[in-house]
Parts: structure tokens; C-alpha cells; sequence
């Protein structure tokens, strides 16, 4: 389900108040507060991070995977895009 709702918010930007990776980390941490069990899509994506350290192959201080991105993106629009690129590459793992 997660994924469907990221994906509904890269179509639809207009509908969701999230236009940089920050918000996008933001949303999913308020996602995760209300996630049930039976929700597969946020168990896999909890390797999100790990994916993006290695992506970058960066094992700098950056607390998560929105600083990583965030730090290689010249804008918060270059982030946006950034996240759900490399969110389509770890799914395709």
C-alpha cells in the first residue's frame, strides 16, 4: 500500500504537499506511525536506506536516506525526482 501512495504522489504532485524529498521523509514517517503488519510494501522498504548509503556509496554522518538525497540533489524539485528514481530502482532488486 505504501508504494501505491508514493506512486499516487509522484502522479499527482498538485494533491500532496510534498515537493522535496524532506516532505516525502516526513510523510512516510507519519506513515509508518499508522502502518499495520499486513503491510509488506513498508517491511521491504525499511532496506530503503541502506540501498541509498550504497547507491551513493557514501558512509558519511547523513542520519537517513532524505539527507543522502537531499545532499546530491541541486534542488528540492532534483530531490523529489531523485527519490522516486531510486525508489524505482530498489524495488526492481
Amino acid at each position: 500500500m505504501l508504494y501505491q501512495t508514493l506512486e499516487k504522489m509522484k502522479e499527482r504532485q498538485g494533491l500532496y504537499p510534498c515537493e522535496n524529498v524532506r516532505d516525502i521523509f516526513v510523510f512516510i514517517q507519519g506513515y509508518s506511525e499508522n502502518v499495520t503488519e499486513n503491510d509488506t510494501d513498508f517491511a521491504n522498504f525499511k532496506g530503503f536506506n541502506n540501498f541509498v548509503i550504497n547507491y551513493f556509496k557514501n558512509n558519511s554522518t547523513h542520519p537517513n536516506w532524505s539527507s543522502l538525497i537531499n545532499f546530491y540533489s541541486s534542488s528540492g524539485k532534483e530531490s523529489f525526482d531523485k527519490f522516486f528514481e531510486l525508489l524505482e530502482k530498489f524495488r526492481a532488486k
